[in-house]
């Protein structure tokens, strides 16, 4: 039986990601978020640069068109 405010303990229940062609790329997307985030983990992966950070707030993440 779950109680009434019950709390998730999972410390990555709102992890999000961003990935980009070059770090420029990435920072300027970083820059575009408004609220507060706390930056998880930043890595490359072969031509690819992704960012895994935490937010209280959603996220919306817009594709451009090619």
């Amino acid at each position: 039986m779950i109680q009434e405010g019950f709390e998730n303990l999972n410390q990555y229940a709102n992890i999000e990601f961003l990935t980009a062609s070059s770090p420029e790329e990435l920072k300027a997307q970083i820059l575009q978020i408004k609220t507060p985030i706390r930056i998880v983990q930043m890595y490359a992966a072969g031509t690819r640069h992704v960012v895994w950070f935490q937010t209280s707030d959603k996220i919306n993440k817009i594709k451009k068109g090619k």
